[in-house]
């Protein structure tokens, strides 16, 4: 009888053990496949959006987008980066937080009949010219640079006619989707505060 004792307390003592073991693998599990998730995860960087509080930023309803200059942005043959695909992802971006944006073939299109170039743009005269044949109150020009995963994305609408800064986003290591929404967030509040 003291035989089966020994055995049951065993049994015990094993099946405790098991439980045991058990908890501990799952527990570790756990940790590894949050890590592994969390590096997986992309991490955004910082948001800055400038407002120019001296012009009124209601003003600006229809804009056109530039292609970016990507000159700066140094990410190999994999990563290439495409000035007027980022142009179009920005025009997509734009318009879900409300501005009515010309279409870019459109732009270069008008920009080809006046024999001007993009850069050209740059200059009141011109981006006058264009501005009022396309029935725009600003361009939206930008830039990138950097690398992968440590790139910086400019942008900002300046006025046709002034060739004000209106507004400037700069995304480090961000996309454009969240610029925008920190941008539409930005503008209400500047509304809401008794801002034109």
């Amino acid at each position: 009888m003291l035989e089966n004792t020994n055995i049951f307390k065993n049994d015990k003592i094993n099946n405790m053990f098991m439980r045991r073991s058990l908890a501990y693998t799952i527990i570790v599990s756990m940790l590894l496949v949050n890590g592994c998730m969390s590096l997986m995860m992309p991490r955004f960087g910082p948001i800055h959006v400038y407002l120019n509080k001296k012009v009124n930023q209601s003003k600006y309803k229809r804009i056109a987008v530039v292609p970016f200059d990507v000159s700066g942005y140094y990410g190999g043959t994999i990563d290439k980066v495409s000035g007027t695909a980022l142009a179009d992802r920005y025009t997509a971006v734009l318009m879900g937080i409300g501005y009515d944006v010309i279409e870019r073939q459109r732009l270069e299109i008008i920009l080809k009949e006046q024999n001007l170039s993009m850069t050209g743009l740059i200059d009141t005269k011109t981006s006058q010219k264009v501005g009022d044949i396309l029935g725009v109150q600003g361009f939206v020009f930008g830039s990138v640079s950097g690398k992968p995963n440590a790139f910086s994305v400019m942008s900002k609408l300046v006025d046709v006619e002034t060739g004000s800064v209106v507004w400037t986003l700069v995304l480090d290591n961000n996309i454009e989707r969240n610029g925008a929404k920190e941008l539409k967030k930005t503008l209400e509040k500047h509304y809401a505060d008794g801002g034109k």
